[in-house]
């Protein structure tokens, strides 16, 4: 246990925040917790990046000040001009953010789509407003404050060819441009619509601020949604078991606390890559693993599990569901209790892990992946940012559907299933991390 206090420490003090969230990028969003907002500074403009001639006649100040009709947008340039001059390290500091956002959704580095012809396709800008707050926005007065503009990229076409790939790859065809969370002040906006600074490690406070306020605003909606209610009228079968994160060992999933628990979702991966016989629960180690403190030996279980009690000791709780230790791999009548009430087990979860790869084979699609983000180095791919004309502008990473889309986590009916049930979901990409619930 000690090793996994260390780790805790770790992860609740490295780096600043980490991730946009699905709540973020929604229509609407509950900001009624005055610790969720951090008070602007003044600062002065960083140095701005180089910029095209095009570029440099752009008053983006005033496109994200008073936003541009999709009707009437913004004449940009040729999308071969833009992807030439991003080719081009400090030719220009927005088209770079352009051209690298439309070759990743557009898949132009695959084989399938780098020949694809993109002569005469124009590029025109708009910008629109990106969702509105709802409740008490500390240290604003004005309606416009609860608003932020994003900027959003319309191209003249889209080929046949992209159009397939991109839906098969669960690519988003919005091409978007934000304004970092920093220079929100400058238009008198609020942070929480603008982009956030992603650290390179998970903000596991950010976190619990996500699961508090979704707990104690939206209540019964995502708690208990309606289509859950037959399920949840059932007590769980006593068979029913939950990993203690504290004493490592397992108990009945009614003793945890008004069965409050967290459960998993992963893949195993080929025995070649992870030997699961080394950490399963089986009949034959059940009894001790029941009446022992420390029975699930922490040293032998693979890094995707060790890495979920971190989680959930770091986020404050004590239980954790996880399929390979609370089933007895080898006992068909605890697999036939259990599986026929996996309804129950994910929707009762105050929260799903779910631990997504970004590979489709091998060591890194197996439960011997660690979580992206718990540890230093972790994750594929950094935030770019740039700045244009003194503001700090992004390109999104990867959303949760694109960025799970390829995984072997994706290829499975039990995860779907997993996915489908769970009431909030915690979900580690390689890129980020995103916080799920009904109201988002």
């Amino acid at each position: 246990m000690r090793r996994i206090a260390q780790s805790i420490g770790r992860v609740l003090c490295a780096g600043d925040t980490l991730t946009t969230s699905e709540s973020s990028q929604s229509p609407s969003i509950h900001v009624n917790d005055p610790n969720n907002h951090q008070t602007p500074t003044a600062s002065q403009p960083p140095e701005s990046g180089p910029l095209c001639d095009i570029c440099s006649n752009l008053d983006f100040h005033a496109i994200l000040r008073d936003g541009v009709s999709q009707h009437n947008p913004v004449p940009y340039d040729l999308l071969t001009n833009v992807l030439g001059r991003a080719a081009s390290p400090g030719t220009c500091a927005f088209c770079s953010l352009v051209g690298d956002l439309v070759r990743r959704l557009w898949l132009l580095d695959t084989p399938g789509c780098a020949s694809v012809d993109l002569s005469g396709i124009t590029l025109s800008l708009f910008a629109l407003t990106c969702g509105h707050v709802l409740g008490p926005v500390p240290h604003s007065t004005e309606e416009e404050r609860r608003v932020g503009h994003r900027i959003y990229v319309l191209p003249s076409e889209r080929p046949a060819e992209i159009l397939r790939a991109a839906n098969k790859a669960g690519k988003a065809l919005i091409l978007e441009v934000q304004l970092m969370q920093e220079d929100a002040h400058r238009f008198g906006r609020d942070r929480v619509l603008h982009g956030r600074r992603m650290g390179d490690v998970v903000d596991i406070e950010l976190v619990r601020t996500w699961l508090r306020v979704c707990e104690e605003q939206h209540g019964e909606r995502c708690r208990a949604p309606w289509w859950a209610a037959p399920a949840l009228r059932e007590d769980l079968p006593k068979e029913v078991r939950v990993l203690d994160v504290q004493k490592m060992m397992l108990v009945p999933a009614s003793a945890s606390a008004d069965s409050r628990y967290l459960a998993l979702s992963y893949v195993w991966g080929s025995p070649e890559v992870c030997d699961h016989n080394s950490y399963w629960t089986t009949s034959a180690n059940l009894e001790e693993r029941m009446n022992k403190e420390g029975g699930v030996p922490l040293e032998k279980l693979p890094a995707a599990i060790t890495d979920a009690i971190l989680v959930t000791c770091a986020l404050g709780e004590r239980y954790l569901w996880i399929d390979a230790l609370c089933i007895a791999q080898d006992s068909r009548d605890d697999k036939k209790v259990q599986i026929n009430v996996m309804d129950q087990i994910f929707l009762r979860a105050i929260i799903t892990i779910f631990a997504t790869s970004s590979a489709s084979s091998g060591v890194a699609s197996s439960a011997a992946a660690p979580f992206p983000g718990l540890g230093p180095g972790t994750r594929e791919a950094t935030q770019r940012v740039r700045v244009v004309k003194g503001l700090r502008l992004c390109a999104p990473l990867p959303r949760a559907p694109e960025a799970i889309s390829q995984t072997m986590w994706n290829t499975r009916g039990w995860t779907y299933q997993e996915m489908m049930l769970a009431t909030r979901r915690l979900v580690f990409t390689p890129h980020q991390v995103f916080f799920q619930c009904s109201e988002d």
